[in-house]
């Protein structure tokens, strides 16, 4: 039985109410007010950069013209943030794993976001590759922070 809510419908509580400390939510369920809360931040910056990082391609064709760049700079710039995550995905669970996962995170969402601003200012290809690299290895500290 439940403290909160009578019987448990996980059917998982064996714990007796008189042991249960009062609580709004059923004590063996994960999701409470606070673990929502977190849940919703973590969607909530995860979402705001995958779209700081797609959103430039279908703007890019016309953008690069205007900076005097071909096609095959446009699939360069759009291939190098997922070069840049697929080599540092490992390393960044690695180091969310040793020294927690707020500061990879905070870390890689900032450097997520510095990327994009660079992408913005950026005024011709060695700016864009390197704006979008910095953008590409910010991607797995987050994402290895949210985790």
């Amino acid at each position: 039985v439940c403290a909160a809510r009578g019987p448990c419908r996980r059917m998982r509580c064996l714990i007796p109410r008189s042991m249960v400390s009062r609580a709004r939510f059923c004590h063996c369920s994960p999701f409470t007010r606070e673990t929502r809360l977190q849940l919703g931040v973590l969607l909530g910056s995860n979402t705001l950069l995958q779209l700081g990082t797609g959103a430039i391609i279908p703007c890019l064709p016309a953008y690069s013209v205007s900076i005097g760049l071909t096609e095959a700079h446009v699939g360069v710039i759009i291939a190098v943030p997922a070069f840049a995550r697929a080599c540092l995905n490992l390393p960044a669970g690695r180091i969310a794993d040793v020294i927690g996962r707020r500061r990879p995170w905070a870390f890689g969402a900032l450097l997520d976001g510095l990327g994009c601003i660079g992408t913005a200012v950026a005024t011709g290809l060695p700016s864009m590759v390197g704006a979008r690299l910095v953008m590409g290895s910010g991607s797995p500290l987050a994402g290895a922070g949210a985790a």
